[in-house]
């Protein structure tokens, strides 16, 4: 005879329903533009996944990209975005919603809004309180960091992955905060599983158990590990070098071979040795024992791998923490001006698309969960249960990633959740910070909770009294103005193609044959391939080794003051067509040549000097011109497109 759920979980199953619906409609408030689309990478994946759907998996190669050979999809991206989503598209069509697009538009909506959940079950197992996750799960959904990235013409990785990863760091804690060993390690086991799936999704993920490598390090040199964290450690060695083998595109970067992931597996199997196993091991033995994998992992991985993969990335952030100096290379110095990947000013932390009010409780409540917690001291950071220490830990390297690179806000937002909800631990009557489950973890004596200190002086009872109502209410105002955030920031999103374009495109279409191939800026090229229907040179991928030497080249050959080069690149890659857009996109090209008036470009702009405008592509831009061998064949609103004048005509 089955028991019947309790009214608690009644009650916190309707609360997270709610959740989700407030973080749907959040997410579809841009769903009502009239002329909304998918434009630049979320085209590219709009196309893809169109076509997953048709035919029932993913494209081998994508003929539009990288013409005239066309791009092998698996070997640099990663699948998963297009199984799920060809999938969701075939099950709603069978539904009666027949738009893949409109499909696509809940699917992101869904993605993001079901953070809830994973949000919810870490909450509830480092700080096992029930409010405290219930508060976690709803600040998740409307953070504005989170709906940023996740709302609905947002169709790129991040929410699906964002999901998946968080959901794996969900089971993680469950795992190391579960007194039972049974469970411990079934939570192990979907962990590893949800790591798989996230990186089937989403490379940045990877970030996740680098992270959690360092903990389990840091971990080691402070106390022989529970047998809790080399279960769980080893599950997430073995789902990550599963997906560094099994994934073709992690394959061919060669990722299990590099010095981060060789650690993450050295360290694994070390954990079962008796030198870190038995409790009377040394510091210095545990120390020497790490630093030896440490090394043995930098020197493999330097001498045995054959790609570097997130080079152009590494070496951004060189320039960014002022550890290289000198002028950058084209990709580098192009990745120093892309949006996403542009560090977070103080300010912005604060700002209404990232933390908004919660920015400063993020910061604020560590302090006051140590306060609450009887101020230990630093020497008590070995006592440190597991899984509080990998929460805070994850919190807080995500955080400095997300300083210097603000894409990584996404990633950051449900673990942030996740501390501001922990904090109701501190404010409650009476409470003092738990976190975790009740009881003994496998391998760890048991918890006491301590009670709190009611046999005080009443003065500073009924400070610290009036210290927790005060935090209530600075919290629940923090709390109100982040939605109210959320809410706004949801309403102002934007997705659509400028009209002008819109028009270009469509003549482009109307213009050129079947199976023409187009030259145009790097930025527009994702949007020729899914609206005008034709192949480009270049695009906006901006990872694989040919469309990095072809961005350079064609931008190269775009700054030139003859039209030889252009001409040139257009008839190696039988690109008979040119479409050139108007002047502020030209920003693109000059940062990637380097070009020496750059500074003039940036809004309100200053004029060039004659010598200063004497290149192919500001001709073009500026003055329309007919360059030979190119001539003219559409001109609208400062969108104009070229023919080279030795092409056969259509």
């Amino acid at each position: 005879m089955t028991r019947a759920p309790s009214r608690a979980w009644l009650v916190t199953a309707a609360a997270l329903v709610a959740a989700i619906a407030l973080g749907v409609a959040l997410r579809m408030g841009s769903a009502r533009q009239p002329d909304g689309a998918f434009i630049v990478d979320a085209s590219f994946h709009d196309r893809i996944i169109r076509a997953t759907a048709a035919s029932g998996r993913v494209p081998v190669v994508d003929s539009l990209s990288e013409a005239p050979g066309g791009r092998r999809i698996a070997a640099w991206l990663p699948q998963g975005l297009y199984v799920l989503g060809g999938a969701w598209v075939r099950a709603l069509a069978a539904t009666g919603v027949r738009d893949p697009g409109v499909a696509e538009l809940w699917f992101v909506s869904l993605a993001g809004a079901l953070i809830a959940l994973p949000v919810f079950f870490a909450t509830r197992a480092v700080f096992a309180d029930r409010w405290a996750a219930l508060i976690a799960a709803a600040i998740a959904v409307f953070l504005p960091a989170h709906v940023h990235r996740t709302w609905c013409f947002w169709l790129r990785y991040d929410g699906p992955g964002t999901l998946l990863i968080t959901t794996h760091v969900a089971f993680a804690l469950a795992s190391l905060a579960s007194p039972r060993l049974r469970t411990a390690r079934v939570h192990a086991a979907l962990s590893a599983s949800a790591l798989l799936a996230s990186l089937w999704v989403w490379r940045v993920a990877l970030i996740v158990p680098v992270i959690e490598t360092g903990v389990v390090a840091l971990l080691v040199l402070l106390r022989p590990p529970e047998r809790a964290v080399r279960e769980w450690f080893t599950a997430v060695a073995i789902a990550g070098t599963l997906a560094a083998v099994g994934f073709e595109d992690q394959r061919r970067q060669v990722l299990v071979a590099t010095p981060a992931w060789l650690f993450a597996i050295g360290l694994a199997l070390a954990l079962h040795t008796p030198w870190l196993r038995r409790p009377g091991t040394r510091l210095g033995t545990r120390a020497v024992i790490v630093a030896s994998i440490a090394v043995l992992a930098v020197g493999i991985g330097m001498v045995g791998a054959r790609a570097r993969p997130y080079d152009v990335t590494l070496r951004m952030l060189g320039y960014k923490l002022g550890l290289v100096h000198g002028a950058p290379d084209p990709l580098v110095s192009l990745a120093l001006h892309v949006e996403e990947l542009a560090s977070l000013s103080r300010a912005e932390w604060f700002g209404p698309g990232v933390f908004s009010w919660l920015g400063a409780w993020l910061i604020v409540t560590p302090l006051l969960m140590w306060w609450s917690a009887g101020r230990p001291s630093p020497s008590r950071l070995g006592q440190a249960r597991p899984e509080a220490l990998l929460l805070g830990a994850l919190t807080l390297a995500l955080a400095i990633l997300t300083v210097l690179l603000v894409r990584n806000k996404v990633l950051l937002a449900p673990m942030a959740a996740m501390v501001c909800g922990g904090s109701w631990c501190a404010l409650r009557p009476g409470g003092r910070t738990a976190p975790g489950a009740d009881g003994a973890a496998p391998g760890r004596p048991a918890r006491v909770p301590r009670k709190p200190n009611v046999r005080g002086p009443r003065p500073r009872r009924r400070a610290w009294t009036a210290l927790r109502v005060g935090g209530a209410l600075a919290f629940a105002a923090c709390v109100a103005v982040t939605l109210r955030d959320g809410v706004w920031l949801s309403g102002t999103r934007q997705s659509r193609l400028d009209p002008r374009f819109r028009a270009a495109l469509e003549a482009l279409r109307d213009a050129t044959p079947p199976g023409a191939t187009v030259l145009t800026l790097w930025s527009d090229g994702y949007d020729v391939q899914r609206y005008a229907g034709r192949a480009t040179v270049v695009d906006g991928f901006l990872e694989g080794d040919e469309a990095r030497r072809r961005l350079v080249e064609t931008a190269g050959a775009l700054m030139q003051t003859s039209t030889d080069s252009l001409a040139a690149v257009c008839r190696r890659y039988g690109a008979r067509w040119l479409l050139v857009p108007p002047s502020p996109s030209l920003y693109g090209v000059a940062v990637i040549t380097g070009y020496p008036f750059i500074d003039k470009l940036v809004p309100p702009g200053v004029p060039l000097t004659r010598a200063e405008g004497d290149r192919v592509i500001i001709r073009m831009m500026v003055l329309g011109d007919a360059e030979p061998p190119f001539e003219k064949v559409f001109d609208r609103d400062n969108y104009r497109i070229y023919r080279l004048a030795d092409s056969v005509r259509p």
